[in-house]
């Protein structure tokens, strides 16, 4: 019929990607929690590091979600993208843990 369907289908795959954004946030939450250490500046210090990746995902997220109504992304990169690239950030940061 012509209709345009592409912010329609960002809108679906957004549904479906942000159930894991949680998912995701564990991850990266694991990776602060388990690195305490006085000296680094401890529990304040990693609670600020954590409060501004979140605030990151958020940016890409929605960043990606514009890109993807308006064309510039594929649907599926737009709504998936920022949770495929924090879940690599936290897989690096868990994996750098001291064992």
């Amino acid at each position: 019929a012509g209709l345009n369907t592409t912010p329609f289908e960002v809108d679906y795959f957004a549904k479906f990607g942000f159930v894991f954004a949680s998912m995701v946030m564990t991850l990266l939450g694991i990776s602060f929690s388990t690195s305490s250490s006085p000296r680094a500046g401890g529990l304040l210090y990693n609670l600020q590091k954590c409060l501004l990746l979140t605030l990151v995902y958020w940016a890409f997220y929605n960043s990606g979600l514009t890109l993807g109504r308006y064309g510039s992304l594929p649907p599926v990169v737009a709504a998936w993208g920022p949770n495929a690239l924090m879940s690599f950030l936290a897989g690096i940061l868990i994996w750098r843990q001291k064992k």
